[in-house]
């Protein structure tokens, strides 16, 4: 059965760029280079804030397509987007983000299933549940979620990562030039950090394996087991 959305645009950018999708027009190459897709299947009410950093494309650029699911509605102003449940119904959509690179993004939901390629300014992520397969490269990198599942390749010079509860489906791979911080009260981690000067790992009821530069300072604490690179 074909599902439909109520899309609301307070920008004319972002009413020309839907009444043009509707045409067909492959928005990827009319926004420019720099642009990266995040696939996102949102199960709950979710705000996402985009902020624009210095000299990249404005918010009136960005287009919202291939949405799946009602009832939801989506607003845009100030370059936030705000997925509301209607009453009674379960809001679910499903649908691509194309974001000018450099821009900050903010998400704050229930569970977020993220897919895709996501360079960002600042990346701050904090959802009840997270399934991630993304790649991910920003100025500094805030995972926090209640229940977290994440593999992939994230690259930031700071990476904070906090769950309850943090599991990996394949080995997460993090890159960064300065700190990384995982904190999570049980589950497993397959996860190996690149270049990092300081590391620190805190789980309680965590096992698993952390691979961490063989001169890199780290602290940890719980189950989890360190194994420094030669």
């Amino acid at each position: 059965m074909a599902l439909s959305v109520a899309l609301l645009c307070s920008t004319v950018g972002c009413r020309r760029a839907v009444a043009e999708s509707r045409k067909g027009v492959d928005w990827s190459r009319e926004i420019g280079k720099g642009v990266k897709t995040i696939r996102m299947n949102i199960e709950s009410p979710a705000t996402i804030r985009l902020v624009p950093a210095a000299g990249v494309v404005g918010v009136s650029e960005m287009v919202y397509q291939g949405f799946a699911a009602d009832p939801v509605s989506v607003e845009t102003a100030d370059a936030v987007v705000t997925i509301h449940q209607a009453r009674g119904e379960k809001a679910q959509a499903s649908y691509t983000l194309k974001v000018p690179k450099g821009m900050d993004i903010e998400i704050n939901g229930g569970i977020l299933n993220l897919t895709g390629e996501l360079a960002a300014g600042k990346l701050d992520i904090r959802v009840g549940m997270l399934n991630s397969e993304a790649g991910m490269t920003a100025k500094s990198i805030i995972i926090r979620s209640s229940m977290l599942n994440l593999s992939g390749r994230i690259e930031a010079p700071t990476v904070s990562v906090k769950s309850s509860m943090i599991s990996n489906k394949a080995r997460l791979e993090i890159v960064a030039d300065e700190s990384v911080d995982i904190d999570s009260k049980m589950g497993r981690m397959d996860v190996s950090v690149t270049r990092s000067r300081r590391v620190d790992i805190a789980g309680g009821m965590v096992s698993g394996r952390v691979e961490v530069p063989g001169d890199a300072v780290v602290n940890s604490a719980g189950d989890v087991k360190i194994a420094r690179k030669l």
